[in-house]
């Protein structure tokens, strides 16, 4: 069966390959996977006092909550793929996962804290905002930030960087990405480009590059859809 995608080639510069890869050569793309980011741990003191929720608000936090999660905490997450790497990480159901993949509407699925009694603890990256703590504060949660984990900027190879820039598209899955890629080819005609959000977006914008399209839903399945749509189609159900 002929894919959406075939005969295109499309760029994803997460850390790693996985399911957005996937998804795009399922579609009959081929995937050209140039990391354009990666992380490192960043130690950070236990919490001085108990918390009934933790938070993460990215699958990288998700993948070092472990050491922050006991059996009495519920969870949060602000996105599927997030949840997803959480559950995988602790063993459990995640609690709460908003339909739109924002920090607003994470904190928004929330229930209403009982005074004086509910407390959460948001893990995150170096690079995150204070949104989701502060949108916490504002609905009456004590809440706690830990950075678990720092961004740092990868510079490709000059081979991978011209395998990048002859990419059909190139998919940007974080803020971090849309830096980093300005950071390389700001001075180079890129690919067209596919933001997996409109945070993505705007950061991307606010560096000088063009953004093409940008996935709703914001998550791997709405980045997947974009791509296909910018293309001429978007793709069937599978």
């Amino acid at each position: 069966m002929v894919g959406v995608l075939d005969g295109r080639v499309i760029a994803t510069t997460r850390e790693t390959p996985g399911t957005l890869d996937d998804a795009l050569a399922a579609h009959g793309a081929r995937v050209v996977h140039v990391p354009l980011i990666s992380t490192v741990d960043i130690p950070a003191d236990a919490p001085d006092r108990p918390y009934q929720w933790l938070i993460v608000t990215s699958r990288h936090g998700a993948e070092r909550a472990g050491a922050w999660w006991q059996p009495s905490v519920r969870t949060a997450a602000v996105g599927t793929e997030t949840a997803a790497v959480l559950s995988d990480t602790i063993g459990v159901v995640v609690d709460v996962v908003p339909e739109v993949q924002t920090a607003a509407e994470l904190v928004a699925a929330l229930p209403e804290p009982a005074p004086g009694a509910d407390s959460a603890l948001v893990v995150q990256g170096d690079l995150a905002s204070m949104e989701v703590r502060d949108r916490l504060r504002m609905r009456g949660y004590e809440a706690d930030v830990r950075v678990v984990y720092g961004t740092r900027a990868v510079v490709p190879s000059m081979g991978d960087l011209g395998a990048l820039l002859a990419c059909d598209a190139i998919t940007l899955a974080s803020g971090s990405a849309a830096r980093a890629l300005a950071a390389v080819a700001s001075d180079r005609v890129a690919p067209r480009l596919v933001a997996i959000g409109p945070s993505t977006a705007a950061v991307a914008a606010g560096v000088g590059l063009d953004v093409d399209a940008v996935a709703d839903p914001h998550s791997v399945d709405g980045l997947v859809a974009a791509t296909c749509a910018l293309f001429g189609s978007a793709p069937d159900a599978r």
